[in-house]
């Protein structure tokens, strides 16, 4: 159990969520319209700023992929130093967002049970309607197929 603290980063806007690169050995965070790389100093390695407050975020375990979802409804693609790539507009209010472990693919639900698995490009490559909304989602690593966790008591798995 760590007994003291190895380093601490005061942050302007409340932090909402984390991202670990495990193979990268990357740690990052997103917070308000800003998200941002750490070194293992606890320094700001990268960052990206965007016009609409980052919603959710992802990364893979490699950290050759990053994907931020903004509230105005965009799917941002972005490079491993985090500079944007591309972006696909979204017609519901995001839910959930995950990278799979090597950053070849990432899913996206929304509010109205909808789908979308996109590829590194940001091309869609399939879209599914699920029995609930999907608030989590989660790659499993070395398996190819896609855990989602619906809102209200429902749990699926697609390849």
């Amino acid at each position: 159990m760590p007994s003291k603290p190895l380093w601490s980063l005061p942050v302007r806007e409340p932090v909402a969520g984390l991202l670990y690169a495990r193979e990268a050995n990357r740690l990052g965070f997103h917070a308000a319209e800003r998200l941002a790389w750490l070194d293992h100093r606890g320094q700001t390695k990268e960052q990206v700023r965007f016009d609409s407050p980052i919603l959710l975020a992802a990364t893979s375990e490699t950290g050759s992929a990053c994907v931020a979802v903004t509230a105005d409804q965009k799917v941002r693609f972005l490079s491993p130093d985090l500079r944007p790539q591309r972006e696909r507009a979204l017609t519901e209010k995001p839910l959930s967002v995950a990278v799979d472990p090597l950053g070849l693919f990432c899913a996206v639900a929304d509010a109205r049970s909808n789908l979308a698995i996109y590829d590194a490009g940001g091309k869609t490559v399939e879209q599914v309607k699920t029995p609930r909304p999907v608030v989590r989602l989660a790659f499993l690593p070395g398996r190819g197929c896609l855990i989602c966790v619906g809102d209200l008591g429902w749990v699926g798995a697609y390849d």
